[in-house]
């Protein structure tokens, strides 16, 4: 049964005792979250939240279980799956007992007991928690109605009559107290009289009573919660909510308040019975789906498109990784769904095109949209956020449309998009990153004082951009990496917000008709590391530092010859730097620093203050005498280091006696095959261990790199301690 506290315990057990093992891993809601995406992404989960830090990859469900196997089989754990439904979620997921070390524990709820005995569970390792006896679940109400552990004067009576309708059972209990706390006894009557026309164990009823105590519009945001948003970051639903004409903050607030919904890490939680009760209210308000005004069941809108049953009364449909079968009919029936205010849906080909879309849109995304432009009837004088992802749209509309509230359209990966239209003044992001075939760009962006970021990555046609101008004064994040035929960058007057311009190697072969640095308002400049280019950048003007905000530096691309000043984060890779000069390390990573041009690298490292922390990491070719000067420099100047500190393609680096770390580390990479001659006493304290990895430079922006290597063996040719692990 639900409601009983399962999953409180054993959130309780867990936040207690994990401290106690080697690795833990609390999987929530395990039955939801297999219908929604199978067992591969619970596999992932289980690892990933055991070996933190560690990318988890994971081709099939068999593979997946070998890894818990020889990864746990020697690692004391403690695992919780909560809400377990099926038989294979236990088999894949913790299997048998030689799974897991010695001292593991693993934690199941479930409301099917049976499915434990088939398990193999002992009978007498199963818990099953009983309702709360009478005056334990008064003190539980109490204390959510009251905010003590008894009631308060005139009210013992009413209270042990409402305690005795929820039948022991703690959410309701919960959900009733704080539904009456703070209301006057004649509210209180009157609830009482609603949970006595309420048949017997119907906890459907009884916890509806805190829902029909809502304002409307709190009752909009919980149903739409209930029926889509469940398990969603917080920040994310209530930008949509929001954009739907609903004061989300408030709203969850209220619903916080009255116990109907939790937040766990970012993420809004509500307790299955209480979604159940939701996605009830929305069944009840038709037998027949199409007049009801949410749709979130695959088989629901097949259902409504094959009978031809849309109607007006549908608000939303949110059908996220499903696939519609019944293209032909989908059109038809949006020309009936005039109240349609949310859409989310993937994937679903419309050969014929779209002739009509609801006016009342507020949220559009239709990721692979089919057709080349929205329907010429489409008026989206309501739309706030539009996005088409890897779309086969050409352009999005003609003439003048009225888009006064529009504040975001992402058409990422609309590879046919040729020209925008014209745009509108509120407009906060553009994203058309990967629209390989843009070539004309609407001047009316130059006009966009909200704009905060213009994102043309990977913009290969795209040839002329219109002036970048002074009324942008919101232009944070300026994007032209892969522009690959863009030859000129009109910009006019200075940007004061920007703190960030890509452009990257694969670009920028162009002419930037201002100063550099005279773009930004030093004031407000934070990444700078973000410029990639121009490619023929030879030296940063010494006043660029006088920026105190400061702090990130990245550079691609470019034959850099010196740099110089105190910052945060500096990416070199791909750099032809030959003479890198660095002082006032204040607290400074420098990473990704290549060199294999000819004329090798000399690196100087200057201090000023004794509280100065260095992480270099130096990727290069550098000789090994170049190397120890290099960590002759270091240790003379007596820097703390921490992190990585030399990684040397293909290249041995011989422990020169400084100790880098508190355990010293050897770094190998890049190689195909090593062969290394350890000395006599290389088996010590320090010594941690091999490793070996590959990093591969990416195309574009943030994706640095990518972790191929799966397979490592370490062959020890003569005698082997048998005091370290093999």
């Amino acid at each position: 049964m639900g409601g009983l506290g399962k999953t409180t315990l054993a959130r309780v057990v867990y936040e207690m005792c994990s401290n106690h093992f080697e690795g833990s891993s609390f999987i929530a809601n395990v039955r939801e979250a297999y219908e929604k995406n199978g067992l591969l992404p619970l596999q992932k989960q289980l690892l990933g939240q055991i070996f933190k830090g560690r990318n988890i990859v994971i081709w099939d469900v068999y593979e997946g279980v070998k890894m818990i196997k020889n990864m746990l089989r020697q690692k004391k754990v403690l695992l919780v799956l909560d809400d377990v439904n099926q038989l294979d979620q236990l088999e894949n997921l913790v299997g048998k007992h030689d799974w897991f070390g010695s001292g593991s524990w693993i934690i199941i709820t479930t409301r099917n007991k049976h499915l434990l005995v088939e398990h193999g569970v002992d009978q007498d390792k199963i818990y099953s928690p009983n309702t709360l006896k009478d005056q334990d679940a008064l003190q539980l109400f109490c204390s959510k109605a009251f905010k003590k552990e008894q009631p308060k004067e005139g009210f013992l009576k009413i209270s042990y009559s409402v305690v005795n309708y929820a039948k022991g059972l703690p959410l309701a209990l919960i959900v009733l107290g704080s539904f009456l706390a703070g209301r006057t006894i004649d509210v209180w009557k009157s609830a009482l009289e609603s949970l006595k026309k309420i048949p017997k164990k119907e906890i459907f009823d009884i916890l509806k009573v805190s829902y029909d105590g809502l304002e409307e519009m709190v009752k909009e945001i919980f149903l739409d919660i209930a029926c889509f948003f469940r398990g969603e970051r917080k920040h994310k639903v209530v930008e949509i909510l929001e954009n739907c004409g609903f004061d989300a903050r408030i709203g969850i607030s209220v619903l916080m308040d009255k116990s109907l919904l939790t937040i766990e890490f970012g993420e809004l939680r509500m307790h299955d019975l209480l979604q159940d009760m939701g996605r009830e209210i929305i069944r009840r308000e038709s037998a027949e789906p199409g007049k009801r005004s949410r749709l979130w069941l695959r088989e629901d809108l097949l259902h409504v498109l094959t009978n031809n049953m849309a109607t007006e009364a549908i608000q939303a449909i949110i059908l996220e990784g499903e696939r519609i079968q019944n293209y032909e009919a989908f059109p038809k029936a949006l020309s009936k769904m005039y109240n349609l205010r949310l859409l989310t849906i993937d994937g679903v080909h419309i050969p014929n095109g779209l002739d009509y879309l609801s006016n009342n849109l507020r949220y559009l995304n239709w990721d692979g949209y089919s057709s080349k432009c929205l329907p010429s009837s489409f008026q989206p004088v309501k739309l706030v956020k539009l996005t088409l992802w890897e779309s086969e749209i050409e352009y999005l509309w003609e003439g003048i449309k009225y888009l006064d509230k529009l504040k975001c359209i992402d058409l990422r990966g609309s590879r046919k998009l040729i020209w925008t239209p014209e745009f509108s003044g509120s407009l906060e992001r553009l994203y058309l990153r990967g629209c390989i075939n843009l070539v004309k760009i609407h001047p009316s962006i130059g006009k966009l004082s909200r704009l905060i970021v213009l994102d043309l990555g990977a913009c290969r046609s795209l040839i002329n951009l219109p002036s970048i101008c002074s009324k942008m004064e919101s232009l944070e994040v300026l994007n032209l990496y892969g522009c690959s035929k863009l030859r000129e960058i009109e910009f006019e007057g200075i940007l004061k917000s920007l703190s960030k311009l890509y452009l990257g190697r694969y670009s920028c072969y162009c002419v930037i008709t201002h100063p550099l640095l005279d773009l930004f308002d030093r004031r407000y400049l934070k990444c700078l590391p973000t410029v990639f280019g121009p490619p023929k950048l030879a030296k940063l003007p010494e006043k660029l530092w006088e920026s105190k905000r400061l702090m990130y530096f990245e550079f691609r691309g470019n034959v850099m010859r010196e740099i110089c000043h105190s910052f945060h984060y500096r990416d070199l890779s791909h750099y032809s730097v030959r003479n890198l000069r660095i002082f006032q390390l204040y607290k400074l990573e420098v990473y990704g620093y290549d060199e294999s041009a000819q004329q090798r690298s000399s690196i100087t490292l200057q201090k000023k203050k004794k509280s100065s922390r260095v992480a270099l990491q130096v990727i290069s070719s550098l000789s090994l005498s170049q190397i120890s000067n290099l960590k002759s420099q270091i240790v003379k100047r007596q820097f703390f280091l921490f992190g990585v500190v030399v990684m040397v393609q293909g290249l041995f680096c011989p422990n020169t006696g400084y100790k880098f770390f508190q355990k010293e580390r050897e770094w190998i990479s890049n190689c195909i095959l090593v062969s290394i001659n350890l000395p006599l006493n290389w088996c010590n304290k320090k010594l941690m261990g091999f490793a070996l990895g590959a990093c591969f430079d990416a195309f574009y922006p943030p994706v640095s790199g990518f972790l191929l290597i799966n397979r490592v063996r370490v062959i020890v040719l003569g005698d082997m301690p048998h005091t370290r692990e093999s």
